[in-house]
This record gives structure tokens, C-alpha cells and sequence, in this order.
């Protein structure tokens, strides 16, 4: 399965630094270029992501009040 990773906008750098260690893990176990990316952005980002049918299952960690919206919106759209 494809990761894709939309990390705080608060934390760009440490994301990028995350990134750097993983890559060359990833890569010595054969995982393909792709399979987990980063994009970086507003949370404006995050809510496509979380309305978007085509990422069947969105996981979430930060405030409650962030939880709440991003848990009702992929609910919207039956996912999980």
C-alpha cells in the first residue's frame, strides 16, 4: 500500500529530516520510489485529503478538534 504523509505545517523540517532517514531504508528493502511520499502544505491540504474517495483509509493524530473533522469527513464519504 502507498503511504501518503501530510505532516503538520508547523514541523516542515523535521519532516524533510524524517524523509532522509527513511529513504535509505526503504530503498536497502526494495520498496519502490513512490510507495511513501511527503507532501507538505496548509492544513487546506489536508482537508482534500480527508474529503478525497480515492485515499480509502486517512489516519490522523494532533488535536481533538482536528480529529473530529478529519473522522466526519472521510465518515462523509464511507471511509475508514
Amino acid at each position: 500500500n502507498v503511504s501518503l504523509w501530510k505532516p503538520s505545517e508547523k514541523t516542515p523540517l523535521c519532516a524533510v529530516a524524517v524523509m532522509n532517514i527513511i529513504r535509505p531504508v526503504l530503498e536497502a528493502n526494495g520498496v519502490p520510489e513512490g510507495v511513501f511520499c511527503l507532501v507538505q502544505g496548509e492544513a487546506e491540504i489536508g482537508r482534500a485529503m480527508a474529503d478525497d474517495p480515492r485515499l480509502p483509509l486517512v489516519s490522523a493524530t494532533g488535536s481533538t478538534r482536528m480529529g473530529r473533522a478529519v473522522g466526519e469527513a472521510v465518515a462523509r464519504r464511507l471511509g475508514k
